[in-house]
């Protein structure tokens, strides 16, 4: 079909953001279509429930134990229809920004290790609330062989939050707000999972605490010439656009001093927006940024 072949050369051709909102959606049609078929009882149902659950976080520790898979599959993983469509509407906003900004190879980290350490802060997190509540006699984080999280929220928080840090006063123009800066947008976005813990989600909303505090975290030890990222993108290197063997070639002709002193140029840019916004830029910086922003990709 020419629908497949589009979209196997859309995904393959295709940039950083392209394929992350790809993969989520394959895994989204693949489970709810699973569970079509079975409605119309081809199959037992029960074997989507299970898939479901195999690609999810498991939360139990015996459990989890038996699908360490889960700690990355999960990232890509919706059931709902609304949960992965507002994901994806956020991932594909903040997911521009982070290739105009930082380029592609910090969007695949960000996201990546974002949703790695959003589970890993919720799981530990849960468990130190249950290890609290059994001392003192009131234990609301009681984690079940059944508990288990989904989803790419933890992923986009990390997006959100770093991009957000890199160029705060950034001005969004939101449908019935009008202009708000970047910065009050993740702070509203953190908020909102702060004060939903105790709402029945509490490790999902603690898991987008966790995302958002690496976001920022990444994003500050990157102004200060440290990319805390770059060896997941050493081991991932097939995730990204292949370069041509003469853009290779070119590259490294150039001399370490220029090298050198485009890095630090770059570093004052990033530097320069973070205090003053991107609008304070001259255009040659600009253009230096831009430049260094398709070098990246």
């Amino acid at each position: 079909m020419q629908l497949i072949v589009d979209i196997k050369n859309r995904f393959q051709n295709g940039d950083v953001l392209t394929r992350l909102i790809l993969v989520n959606i394959a895994v989204f049609l693949l489970i709810n279509f699973g569970k079509l078929i079975a409605w119309f009882g081809l199959f037992d149902g029960q074997w989507m429930d299970v898939i479901v659950h195999k690609l999810s976080f498991a939360e139990y520790l015996p459990v989890l134990i038996t699908q360490p898979w889960s700690i990355i599959t999960y990232m890509f993983t919706h059931e709902s229809l609304s949960h992965i469509f507002w994901n994806l509407i956020v991932l594909y906003w903040v997911g521009q920004l982070i290739l105009e900004y930082m380029g592609e190879k910090k969007l695949w980290a960000i996201y990546f290790l974002g949703g790695l350490c959003a589970i890993i802060f919720m799981w530990v997190s849960l468990y130190i609330l249950q290890f609290a509540g059994t001392i003192s006699g009131r234990n609301q984080f009681l984690i079940t062989p059944h508990a288990y999280a989904l989803g790419a929220s933890g992923s986009i928080n990390a997006c959100l939050v770093a991009i957000a840090t890199l160029i705060p006063n950034y001005t969004l123009y939101l449908f019935l707000i009008g202009p708000v800066r970047l910065k009050y947008v993740a702070l509203v976005v953190i908020l909102l999972s702060a004060i939903s813990i105790p709402n029945g989600n509490a490790g999902g909303e603690i898991a987008h605490l966790g995302g958002a505090l690496f976001g920022y975290l990444y994003t500050k030890q990157l102004q200060q010439g440290r990319d805390v990222g770059a060896w997941f993108n050493k081991l991932s290197r097939w995730r990204l656009k292949p370069k041509s063997k003469m853009k290779l070639a070119h590259k490294s002709k150039e001399p370490k001093s220029n090298m050198h002193y485009d890095e630090k140029t770059i570093d004052a840019i990033l530097d320069k927006i973070s205090q003053s916004g991107y609008s304070s830029l001259s255009q040659t910086e600009k253009d230096i940024l831009f430049n260094a922003s398709d070098k990246k990709k």
